[in-house]
């Protein structure tokens, strides 16, 4: 009785080390998903990762700088909407997001068409 053979193909024998998918998420995916969201965000003063629970979180650039979660839910509606507790120097460094974008955009097109 002969034995089968098995090649070996260089790559590694369980597949999920090659993919990101339900492992952890790294500050660059952090990073993409928010300037997604905030195309005009400051990368030289903002520092963005992911909690534990794999929320958003953001805070000013540099050591002892307390982390805001980005989104927060409305208890009453369910809703997730941007911080309001955001401090006023990372909303600025923040920028417009992509959906008050559109809004400004909408509003002065209806404006033009009255």
């Amino acid at each position: 009785m002969q034995t089968m053979h098995h090649e070996t193909s260089g790559l590694p024998e369980k597949s999920y080390a090659e993919t990101a998918f339900g492992g952890p998420k790294t500050n660059e995916a952090a990073w993409v998903a928010a300037k997604n969201l905030f195309p005009n965000m400051s990368s030289s003063e903002l520092e963005v990762s992911y909690d534990t629970k794999g929320k958003l979180q953001v805070k000013m650039y540099g050591a002892g700088k307390k982390l805001y979660r980005l989104f927060t839910t409305d208890r009453k509606t369910k809703q997730e909407s941007i911080n309001k507790s955001l401090p006023q120097e990372i909303k600025d460094a923040l920028g417009d997001s992509k959906y008050e974008k559109v809004q400004r955009i909408t509003s002065d097109k209806r404006k033009q068409l009255k």
